[in-house]
């Protein structure tokens, strides 16, 4: 009998009633060998088993998402899955088409009348170009250009007129609805922008596009008030005015109290009565 062992490894039981024998010894150490690979193939086929199991169950619940999502349920954030990600990718590969194809579509912002279209078949365009121009003919409006020395006498809210070269002997009422917050260059001077919206209910507003008017913007107004010249005002101080008044024939030097004002016109609140002259002209005057 030969056997080969290492250093240390135990061999022989010595008794009270003699040697054991070595072969019983390694038939032993053989059979729970045995056992313990029985068992350890016992627990990797259980181990493997959970494993098939916990995939299955996966594999499961991924396709319940799936058919969720096919019948256009609510899925939760954690849903995932191969042919989940598929239907994702599928579904927005056709959002995308379906906005390419209505980014083809032009459709009118407001209601009005079509002036110009500036395409032609076959001609390539981006999403600046300005293609349709459309003229809203039913509120018709009017802009405004005034030097940027009359910047404070403009508002929105204010009254204006307008005359038409191409509608003689008729004046339009309107309202300024927009003024510009900066000035704008147009053919090189800086100048004050606004917009006029004409009143809808005046007979003859079909007017053709692009008419030049004549626009008086109203800031202020006084009826029945007395009014003199500007020429006739001679400024004393900022804001002091004085007029020259003729008594017995003698230009006499006046202060006088100054409201609303124009380019021809000012309003006299006080200091005169009507009726009374005044000069327009240069008068001598002695210190």
């Amino acid at each position: 009998y030969t056997k080969i062992v290492r250093a240390g490894w135990f061999c022989v039981r010595i008794s009270a009633h003699g040697v054991t024998s070595l072969k019983w010894f390694w038939d032993t150490l053989f059979s729970r060998l045995r056992l313990l690979f029985q068992l350890l193939s016992d627990f990797s086929d259980r181990v493997l088993g959970w494993a098939d199991y916990h995939v299955a169950q996966a594999r499961l619940q991924e396709a319940q998402w799936y058919l969720a999502a096919l019948n256009g349920g609510e899925l939760p954030p954690e849903a995932s899955g191969a042919k989940l990600a598929q239907l994702e990718a599928a579904r927005q590969e056709l959002e995308d088409a379906q906005q390419a194809l209505a980014d083809t579509e032009l459709h009118a912002p407001v209601a009005g009348t079509i002036t110009a279209l500036n395409l032609a078949v076959g001609q390539r365009v981006t999403n600046t170009a300005n293609v349709v121009t459309i003229a809203d003919t039913d509120h018709p409006y009017v802009d405004v250009y005034l030097d940027e020395i009359d910047w404070d006498k403009i508002a929105p809210g204010y009254d204006a007129e307008v005359t038409f070269d191409a509608v003689e002997d008729k004046t339009y009422t309107g309202k300024v609805v927009r003024l510009d917050p900066a000035l704008v260059n147009e053919s090189g001077t800086m100048l004050v922008h606004g917009l006029v919206a004409l009143d809808t209910n005046q007979n003859g507003l079909r007017l053709p596009i692009g008419a030049a008017a004549a626009v008086d913007v109203i800031g202020g107004k006084a009826e029945g008030v007395l009014l003199v010249p500007v020429e006739a005002l001679r400024e004393i101080s900022l804001g002091q005015y004085a007029v020259f008044v003729l008594e017995n024939g003698e230009p006499t030097l006046r202060m006088v109290e100054v409201g609303l004002k124009d380019m021809f016109y000012a309003e006299i609140k006080s200091g005169l009565e009507a009726g009374e002259i005044v000069t327009t002209g240069l008068v001598e005057t002695e210190k």
